[in-house]
């Protein structure tokens, strides 16, 4: 996994567990690609990527924090707002 928001991949950047799976920031059909393309994904173990009520697969204010973290880095990584709005289809800031 490369991730351009963690140095750290091999641990869960929630609780530290080095069981992980990686979590596209920005996922579904449309914006799984794009968020691997730019290596928009965080290392988390299962109960912080689709556990628990504790994930951004179910918790709408981790997802929408980790939006908001991914389209910052974006931002200051890869292009200007417009292109995040091009790619990702809307803001999160």
């Amino acid at each position: 996994m490369k991730s351009i928001l963690v140095e750290d991949t091999e641990h869960c950047v929630f609780c530290g567990n080095p069981n992980v799976e990686e979590h596209h920031v920005f996922f579904g059909t449309a914006n799984r690609a794009k968020a691997e393309k730019y290596h928009l994904t965080i290392p988390a173990c299962n109960e912080h990527h689709t556990g628990s009520a504790n994930c951004p697969h179910k918790n709408r204010i981790i997802d929408l924090a980790l939006k908001c973290w991914g389209q910052t880095v974006y931002e200051l990584k890869i292009g200007n707002r417009s292109d995040f709005r091009r790619d990702f289809g809307k803001s999160y800031l």
